[in-house]
């Protein structure tokens, strides 16, 4: 199970790109941003359906630039 989303610099969520079961592989999502440029963060989230034990977590900062 993959979750995406996108804060911003005050913690508050923005967008939720993904939300869903996906395979192992590359995907890719785009973002029609509703919003200024500035900085944000997103934050992916990866659950294996087999063992939920085995998770994946990563928040990494971005630029939006308009």
């Amino acid at each position: 199970h993959v979750k995406l989303e996108i804060y911003n610099i005050l913690g508050q969520r923005v967008a939720l790109l993904a939300d869903e079961e996906q395979d192992a592989r590359f995907h890719e999502k785009k973002w029609q941003a509703p919003v200024s440029s500035g900085l944000y963060f997103y934050r992916l989230e990866a659950v294996s359906t087999e063992d939920p034990n085995k998770s994946f977590v990563q928040v990494r900062k971005m630029l939006l630039l308009k």
